[in-house]
């Protein structure tokens, strides 16, 4: 049966009501901010929307900007960010003074309240105790979240609601509330997930659409929780046509945005699972080390195998073996003894790095690190925010189970 989709226009979520008005006095408890340009009022407002602030006060104290360039200010801030303008519900703005000295007013309103996050945040973490065990890897994990939110939600027909909080506590929601729920316990699970706007086809209309990209095993998949949830709702039924698809796939009925920059996909499901299949007798499912372990597609590194020191943190950095997590990786890895350089290549581009200097060089252009490049008996240690940096790789943090986890 084809699903019918009625989807919201993100658009429509973000209502901008332009008004000149005279600030109340209730704003004088509101923290004021200070900016002389655009640039920095563009700056405050991304900070204090990522923060979830609902009044933000700024001082303008250049040349009084337009009433366009201070719409212009807000929706750039929400534009740049997909996951913040997927929460905001409606933004109003107002501002008085005189030349130098103005004071613009912003009003924002959430889909969701600072309380609301945090119960959604422990109900997360409820559920994802539940359905998910620690030898389960990515793809598994991955699959126990598109079941869980398939299973339990309903597509609001009605599109009353639009939060992850109401699909949670109410059942239902439109494609946004499935998008952020997915794209919020993936996060707790120390999965890359993404948010992406677009439009989607659904053999009748097209409408503004909301879903996921997620990598597993360093590769990048689309997933639409929203469209493997069968319309009308349909007990114990889930559908994987939007499950871990490529690009090509999704785009016969799928167009993202064009102002949005998001990485493309580069095998099927079925090649990755075939792939990994082969290699996952080989992989290592329990730490290898106390302390600092480093975790890369679904395997812990072994550090004895390439005869490294061991991660080990210094003035709150991170510094972990080049030699052993760049081969992980799939890198080859070499060593000058008459320059003392190692040189790492990843089949594009080349880097060349030599313990003792606080730079590195990629294809030959610099590249400064936090701490210089360390030898440890006989192992060079860089800082962990570098791998990411050096080659795109995405590195995270699990603080409960002191892992770095590299894709």
């Amino acid at each position: 049966m084809s699903k019918v989709y009625r989807i919201i226009s993100l658009a429509m979520l973000i209502l901008i009501i332009f008004s000149n008005f005279t600030i109340s006095s209730d704003t004088k408890s509101v923290s004021e901010f200070e900016a002389k340009t655009l640039t920095e009022l563009q700056s405050i407002l991304n900070s204090q929307l990522s923060q979830k602030s609902e009044k933000i006060s700024i001082r303008y104290r250049g040349k009084t900007p337009s009433i366009e360039e201070v719409k212009n200010a807000i929706n750039v801030g929400l534009d740049s960010n997909t996951y913040i303008s997927s929460t905001v519900k409606n933004v109003n703005f107002g501002y008085s003074g005189v030349q130098n000295n103005v004071l613009i007013y912003y009003n924002v309103t959430y889909l969701t309240t600072k309380e609301e996050d945090l119960k959604v945040s422990q109900k997360i973490d409820e559920i994802l105790g539940e359905i998910i065990t620690d030898d389960m890897y990515t793809y598994e994990k991955v699959k126990a979240v598109n079941d869980y939110i398939v299973l339990n939600g309903q597509y609001d027909t009605e599109l009353k609601n639009y939060s992850h909080y109401q699909l949670l506590f109410e059942g239902k929601s439109v494609c946004n509330g499935y998008a952020l729920l997915t794209y919020e316990m993936l996060k707790k699970l120390h999965i890359p997930v993404l948010l992406v706007t677009g439009n989607a086809y659904n053999g009748s209309i097209t409408a503004s659409h909301i879903w996921n990209l997620v990598n597993i095993g360093g590769y990048w998949f689309n997933l639409d929780t929203t469209w493997n949830d069968p319309t009308p709702d349909m007990k114990n039924t889930v559908s994987y046509d939007y499950f871990l698809i490529t690009d090509e796939v999704i785009s016969k009925s799928h167009k993202a945005d064009n102002n949005l920059s998001v990485p493309k996909t580069s095998i099927s499901y079925e090649k990755y699972l075939s792939e990994f299949e082969k290699t996952k007798k080989n992989l290592i499912n329990s730490p290898t080390v106390n302390g600092i372990n480093i975790k890369i597609h679904d395997s812990y590194v072994d550090f004895k195998k390439y005869g490294t020191s061991t991660p080990f943190i210094e003035n709150a950095r991170t510094l972990v073996p080049l030699r052993g997590v760049f081969s992980e990786l799939g890198y080859a890895v070499e060593w000058n003894n008459i320059t003392k350089t190692a040189a790492i290549t990843n089949g594009k581009s080349t880097l060349k790095i030599k313990p003792g200097e606080l730079f590195a060089t990629i294809d030959g252009k610099q590249k400064v690190l936090d701490v210089p490049a360390k030898l440890i008996n006989g192992s060079i240690m860089v800082p962990v925010k570098f791998i990411g940096e050096a080659f795109d790789n995405i590195v995270l943090w699990d603080e409960k189970n002191k892992t770095v986890i590299i894709y």
